[in-house]
């Protein structure tokens, strides 16, 4: 037995005494297998205490787990044939599979956040594994644009949304796996993305296009071709509400309800538009960041080492932008969540780029520029999350959560 693995025991039970602490002590070497289950296992434990605000996403799952009694494979069925017709009360197989699993055994919700929380970090959790794997031996300054990843969603938004951030993180999983390795697995994971949420049905057939037309990307073309599109958009969102009865009832049913529902969207909108200066911020300053550093990055002669891998991110990144610049034109600027996407993928392309040329004048600068963006959007999500922390989480432990458990959460109790 090495050292690595005998000391599995002892982080253990670092983690059974004060899970906070074991994973203080693991989440900078999240890529070595003992930490990565450690990091984990802390994530589970924020899954099974989390608390859901009173009329969020996780609220409506739980009535609707709840009024599943005895959930069989007959119902199952049901419900997936009713996907397609728009009939199911999901329009994605996701979550009629997780009730399908966890009903049987116990109707207990933390449970059920459990299993979800599983699912979700341990997807989430790869991906910054994986990042982190492919890029060792590199020394650098500190890279920040890893910090927008991992907190370019909060973590709460896993256990409250379920479908759309899990599907996110599959999505991104798969894209960049395959990416790294050209293996048809990860093509066929970023493609149950669509499976898990049927918005990314778009993204995933973008994917499609970009693997079958990588090896003819010319970086400048492409994006001038991509940028000329940008004033188009309105015509292919046109054309995607007209034809969305091809993939489906239940798809055009929902394209119809968030594109076409006005008064929803204004009130999306006027609910932006009350949030403080720094929220808004916090939600439209890494994409804006993020798409002109693509640009200069693309267009200007900076002399940069760009891999094959860093070219296929920035294509992707390209062809993300266009599918949030057709989304733009169906919802409000708040529930565009394809701008996530491309965000996400543009925060990738900029960690590899700033990796493989450290000294770049003009990256530091941008890296130096994203820097505020980052905090701000580090301390955003942090609040944002400690609205369902339960205080057991971080100064108590499984066993506190056992003999007492908190119905307030750490921001209710301290007010913040």
């Amino acid at each position: 037995m090495n050292s690595k693995s005998s000391s599995m025991p002892y982080r253990l039970l670092i983690f059974l005494v004060l899970p906070i602490a074991a994973f203080a002590q693991s989440i900078r070497k999240i890529h070595i297998k003992e930490h990565f289950w450690i990091v984990l296992l802390f994530a589970l434990f924020f899954s099974y205490t989390y608390i859901p605000l009173q009329g969020s996403d996780a609220m409506r799952y739980v009535d609707r787990f709840g009024s599943l009694n005895n959930y069989g494979f007959s119902q199952y069925l049901e419900d997936i044939k009713g996907m397609y017709d728009g009939s199911g009360f999901y329009q994605d197989a996701y979550v009629y599979t997780i009730q399908l699993v966890v009903s049987p055994f116990t109707s207990d919700i933390r449970v059920y956040r459990l299993v979800l929380g599983f699912v979700y970090f341990f997807t989430f959790l790869s991906l910054i594994k994986y990042l982190i794997l492919n890029n060792l031996g590199q020394r650098t300054k500190f890279n920040w644009f890893i910090l927008g990843i991992v907190f370019i969603i909060s973590f709460t938004s896993g256990i409250n949304g379920i479908r759309w951030p899990l599907a996110f993180m599959v999505f991104l999983l798969g894209a960049y796996r395959y990416i790294t390795t050209s293996h048809k697995k990860y093509l066929f994971l970023a493609s149950l993305s669509l499976l898990i949420h049927f918005i990314f049905f778009l993204s995933v057939l973008i994917f499609l296009l970009f693997v079958l037309t990588r090896k003819y990307y010319k970086p400048k073309i492409t994006s001038l071709f991509v940028l000329v599109l940008f004033f188009f958009s309105n015509f292919f969102a046109t054309q995607l509400t007209s034809n969305a009865t091809v993939i489906g009832d239940g798809f055009e049913e929902k394209v119809v309800e968030y594109s076409e529902n006005e008064s929803w969207k204004e009130q999306r909108t006027e609910g932006f538009n009350s949030m403080n200066w720094y929220v808004q911020l916090q939600r439209t300053a890494p994409n804006t960041f993020v798409f002109f550093a693509l640009i200069i990055t693309t267009y200007f002669g900076l002399k940069l080492r760009k891999s094959d891998l860093v070219t296929s991110l920035q294509y992707l990144a390209f062809l993300s932008f266009f599918i949030s610049f057709i989304s733009a034109q169906l919802v409000d600027q708040n529930s565009n969540r394809f701008a996530i996407v491309a965000t996400a993928v543009g925060l990738i392309y900029l960690y590899h780029l700033y990796n493989e040329n450290p000294k770049n004048k003009v990256l530091n600068v941008l890296r130096k520029v994203y820097i505020p963006i980052a905090v701000l959007t580090i301390l955003g999500n942090i609040r944002a999350d400690l609205y369902t922390v339960s205080p057991n989480l971080v100064f108590g432990n499984v066993l506190t959560e056992m003999f007492y458990r908190f119905d307030e959460s750490i921001q209710g109790l301290v007010g913040l």
